[in-house]
């Protein structure tokens, strides 16, 4: 179990709930929760995945019965995810989508092309003078100075 990335009250502040009113409790098991599930995609996480376990705890927090409507009289309220049609899953609970944890490993610093560094660590080290590029060592001839 790691240091906790966000607490109650940010979650209370990023769902625009007044101060003191969020359920305290729930909110902390839900983050923590969320956290454990975003370090199953990326360990230790980084500080820029504050927005990505607070967008998923926000899901969990509001839905976690993973309704896909809720009706009360006239009113109707639809939680289908964006682009979804006619799924039979809920879209609450507690999950990562694909998107959030493609940017849980961007943020990490991982997925991008190129991302591998096929150097040795012990590259570069015990060269000879003119293999280091050097041209500030008093005494060593320059391929240049043909004069010495």
């Amino acid at each position: 179990m790691s240091t906790p990335i966000a607490v109650a009250s940010d979650l209370g502040t990023y769902l625009g709930l007044d101060p003191g009113t969020i359920d305290t409790a729930r909110a902390t098991l839900i983050l923590q929760l969320v956290q454990d599930l975003a370090e199953f995609v990326i360990s230790p996480l980084p500080p820029a995945a504050l927005g990505i376990v607070l967008s998923s705890a926000a899901r969990a927090f509001n839905n976690v019965t993973s309704a896909q409507t809720v009706s009360l009289g006239t009113g109707h309220i639809g939680y289908a995810a964006p682009g979804a049609s006619g799924t039979s899953e809920g879209v609450g609970g507690l999950y990562l989508s694909r998107s959030e944890q493609r940017l849980l490993r961007l943020a990490a610093g991982r997925g991008g092309a190129f991302s591998i560094d096929p150097t040795p660590a012990d590259a570069g080290q015990g060269l000879m003078p003119w293999d280091q590029n050097v041209t500030w060592l008093e005494g060593v001839p320059l391929a240049e100075d043909q004069r010495r």
